[in-house]
């Protein structure tokens, strides 16, 4: 190997160029390291906040605060889920609206995960389109549910299916193609939809959707999503202050039981 490296002095330019190279390297070493421990404390800093938020009592603070509604069930009920459960979701709903569409598929996601502990009925407005004057989507809607899937078996999963479907076309020919039914006004789904619109004009329901949790508004706060880490928690937190305080837990929860 003799001959085949020869030393070099470097200059002053070079020494200076790997000092640069040097001073770099360390720099974002210690910035990366840095931006790992800011990373980590922003985690922890969430963690510990959604710990606050998750927890039952500070969710129904935010929760009894809101405006209170006559949620007592219909005799009909359109809904879906546990009707025992203890957490009861009320959602007033307009069948050509696009929020609403997008707040179905999310109570739809809510109750594949917690089915056993959730009710969710829906109340409709009344709703057409200029092209389709004389009929009501929801009057065609309720029908079909009433003749074919009331009382029936698996009634919450066929609703929902319903309901899924109509979204997925927002048209009533294209709905009726799968959904046949008899449009004539029968005094039972006269009745329902006099329900419906009492409902919206006595609950003051002024804007689509909107959602009801025992009751009460849901709170501004939170996210029909957190509610998929908060519901085995709220369910032991109501069964419990209702154990816990009796008849004062129904004065203040109204419709929880």
């Amino acid at each position: 190997l003799n001959g085949l490296f020869t030393a070099v002095n470097p200059g002053p330019v070079v020494l200076g160029a790997i000092l640069l190279l040097f001073a770099g390297v360390g720099s974002a070493v210690i910035w990366v390291k840095e931006l790992v421990k800011s990373e980590e404390r922003a985690n922890q800093a969430e963690a510990v906040s959604n710990r606050v938020k998750y927890d039952p009592k500070i969710f129904t603070q935010y929760l009894l605060e809101q405006r209170k509604v006559d949620v007592t069930p219909f005799e009909k009920e359109i809904s879906i889920g546990n009707p025992e459960a203890s957490i009861r979701l009320v959602m007033a709903s307009n069948l050509f609206c696009t929020p609403c569409k997008a707040m179905h598929e999310k109570l739809n996601k809510l109750l594949q995960v917690w089915q056993d502990k959730l009710h969710i009925s829906f109340r409709f407005l009344p709703a057409k389109k200029k092209q389709e004057e004389g009929a009501d989507p929801r009057e065609v809607l309720l029908s079909y549910w009433l003749n074919q899937i009331y009382g029936t078996e698996s009634a919450s999963e066929k609703t929902q299916l319903l309901i899924r479907d109509w979204f997925e076309r927002e048209s009533i020919d294209a709905f009726m193609k799968k959904y046949a039914t008899d449009l004539e006004h029968s005094d039972e789904l006269r009745e329902l939809t006099t329900l419906h619109d009492g409902w919206i004009k006595e609950a003051e329901i002024t804007k689509t959707p909107t959602l009801f949790l025992n009751g009460f508004e849901f709170p501004q706060q939170y996210s029909v999503e957190d509610l998929i880490m908060m519901v085995p928690g709220l369910t032991d937190y109501f069964q419990r202050e209702i154990e816990l305080s009796g008849n004062s837990i129904k004065k203040n929860m109204g419709e929880i039981v």
